[in-house]
């Protein structure tokens, strides 16, 4: 039996792991998004940049990270619809008074929910609340819960 050397086998493996195209997790698809989206925010340069940056940032492939950009550029174009909900929604609240990753997660969990309906609803409720704990904090994720959920009842 040939030896093989670990070594070579190992930076070999790690370096086919880096072009080898496979499908994210919708977990990690839906951050990449988020994270996009959010970008949009600030002087956030052009699409090529920004794939460059999340291939470079989260070891993702060229793929995925277009694919991230592009469901957030979608998002982005029913930004009106959505925060119309958003305004909706919270009726005690200014939608300029919610922190802008909070309209960000709820402009993405708006957008799965009854613009792409392509997942349960309970699933996007759970996810907005994971990337709220995440990237906003404990507070955030029940406040996002319960708007949400308000926004449920309201389309019934």
């Amino acid at each position: 039996m040939m030896q093989v050397n670990r070594k070579i086998l190992l930076q070999y493996t790690v370096f086919r792991e880096d072009i080898c195209i496979m499908a994210l997790p919708r977990q990690k698809m839906r951050e990449l998004t988020f994270e996009t989206l959010y970008s949009f925010q600030f002087d956030s340069g052009t699409e090529k940049e920004l794939v460059a940056f999340l291939m470079q940032e989260h070891k993702v492939t060229k793929k995925n990270a277009t694919e991230a950009y592009l469901q957030a550029k979608n998002i982005e174009a029913h930004q009106e619809e959505l925060d119309a909900m958003i305004t909706k929604i919270s009726s005690s609240y200014d939608i300029e008074r919610i922190g802008s990753c909070e309209r960000t997660i709820l402009r993405l969990a708006l957008w799965e929910l009854f613009l792409e309906k392509t997942i349960p609803a309970p699933c996007i409720i759970s996810e907005a609340k994971r990337i709220a704990r995440k990237f906003a904090g404990l507070e955030a994720a029940s406040f996002l819960h319960g708007l949400l959920d308000a926004a449920l009842r309201l389309r019934g």
